[in-house]
């Protein structure tokens, strides 16, 4: 069962072109960032892809296998597997390796690409395990090592209104040569009119912009009520009802969501723990503080800490 998902994950193996189904022409500055991670030949590390939903991550992977293939990595060096399958979360990482190392005779460098690998259990005992090449001491330590050395986090944030523009092939104004946003301060009034006037076609695309976010699938789709709908149920919901329940002690998911509602009405404004913790429910500020940790790493908020 596993080979057969295996296979089916890897269509390259049978046809090296498969991957330009998959792959996108459009590349993202994690995908240049990864690559020379991957690719480097003094320093060993695993690149983390970290992001939320919808973001592009899998994509990202994707782009990398194209370009391995295309500089003439043989196709069955390389491995992608996702263990959000349910045939692949009944094994661990080990065994997924073992089949596949099993299935071709392989020789020189071999990339792997493990998506989702939150969901199967101590994923980080067992990229270590790769990294260093002994499993009995590293498992026998338990999670206490951190990985430090071992592995970079890539931060891969939503689309900027620029990538967004530049996905939809969006004519750019064209604006005066050497301009900077240090001299908008400097400009007259019939200067920034002019400016405005430049960028005016624009605003319709950034309204749809803020409506919709960034994810790519989503602003490639024509259909602007059901990308909304598609950014609730499957952007936001699932986070909130799946991964954030499965990846930390959350006791109260209903808390937890009633916590996100209230900083999505309080976005932009200053945030004020107790404040929260007395509105909602009359809960406890570590509760609040540890739902607040575990929505920020699960990429649904981005916290913008006063300065000292």
């Amino acid at each position: 069962q596993v080979i057969k998902v295996l296979r089916q994950y890897n269509p390259w193996w049978r046809n090296p072109s498969a991957i330009k189904e998959e792959s996108k022409p459009q590349k993202r500055l994690a995908y240049y960032e990864a690559l020379k991670m991957i690719k480097h030949k003094t320093l060993r590390r695993f690149a983390v892809l970290s992001g939320a939903r919808r973001v592009g991550k899998t994509t990202i992977m994707y782009q990398m296998i194209d370009n391995l293939i295309d500089e003439g990595v043989s196709p069955k060096n390389i491995l992608y597997v996702s263990f959000d399958n349910p045939i692949v979360k009944l094994v661990n990482v080990e065994t997924v390796l073992s089949i596949y190392e099993s299935l071709y005779p392989i020789e020189g460098t071999r990339y792997i690409f493990l998506d989702e690998i939150q969901y199967t259990e101590h994923w980080e005992l067992w990229m270590k395990v790769i990294y260093d090449g002994s499993a009995s001491p590293i498992l026998e330590k338990g999670s206490t090592d951190s990985g430090t050395g071992r592995w970079s986090i890539l931060k891969i944030p939503t689309m900027s209104f620029y990538e967004y523009c530049r996905l939809l092939q969006i004519e750019e104004p064209i604006l005066l040569d050497n301009l900077r946003l240090t001299k908008l301060v400097k400009m007259s009034k019939a200067e920034l009119g002019d400016l405005m006037d430049r960028f005016a076609p624009l605003e319709v695309h950034f309204n749809r912009y803020l409506m919709i976010g960034g994810f790519p699938e989503l602003v490639l789709s024509d259909d602007d009520m059901y990308a909304q709908r598609m950014l609730r149920e499957d952007v936001v919901d699932k986070v909130i009802k799946r991964d954030v329940l499965t990846l930390f002690n959350i006791r109260s998911p209903l808390l937890m969501e009633k916590l996100f509602l209230y900083l999505c009405m309080n976005s932009t404004e200053i945030f004020s723990v107790t404040t929260a913790a007395k509105e909602l429910e009359n809960t406890s500020v570590s509760t609040i503080d540890g739902y607040i940790e575990a929505l920020e790493m699960s990429n649904l908020i981005y916290l913008a800490k006063a300065m000292d």
